[in-house]
Formats: structure tokens, sequence, C-alpha cells
């Protein structure tokens, strides 16, 4: 076992001599800020997407609650004109 170990780190050793000769640390800058660029715009379509959706949602939410207060304002008249099969009509539609 301690032969096998010791050829392991004399190749580990000599793998990574020729690396380091090969290896220019301006380019790998320049590689590692491209990756952050493209990590950066990934997070930007990210929360467009959220904005998005969040956007949505608050549309969605402001059309129900317009709904919600014509069948109530509908709701209220026909008890006015005191007509129940009318606004348990409404009420019925206000629930769904």
């Amino acid at each position: 076992m301690s032969f096998i170990k010791r050829l392991k780190n004399v190749i580990e050793a000599k793998a990574n001599k020729v690396l380091d000769k090969h290896e220019d640390p301006i380019e790998m800058l320049e590689l590692s800020i491209k990756k952050k660029e493209e990590l950066l715009t990934n997070a930007k379509k990210q929360c467009a997407n959220f904005i998005a959706t969040v956007d949505s949602i608050r549309d969605e939410k402001k059309a129900l609650e317009e709904k919600i207060n014509k069948y109530e304002e509908a709701t209220k008249a026909a008890i006015l004109k005191e007509d129940t099969e009318k606004a348990q009509s409404f009420v019925k539609q206000k629930l769904f």
C-alpha cells in the first residue's frame, strides 16, 4: 500500500508541475470573471422573472378584489330591493 500511495503522490506532483507551467494567471482570472458574469446574468433573469410573477399575482388579486366588490354591491342592491333569490345568487357567486 505504501508504494501505491507514493506512486500516486509522485504522479500528482508531476501532473501539477506540468499544469503550473501551462497555466496563465491572466487567463484563469478572465475565465473566473466570465463565469461570475454568467452567474450575474442568470441571477438578473431570475429576478426579472420573479418580479413579473409578483406583478401578475398583484394584477390577479386586484381583479379578484374588484369582482368581490361588484358582487357585494349587487348583493346589497338585491337586499334593498328585497330580492332574496338574487342576493343569495350573488353571495354564491362571490364565494366561488
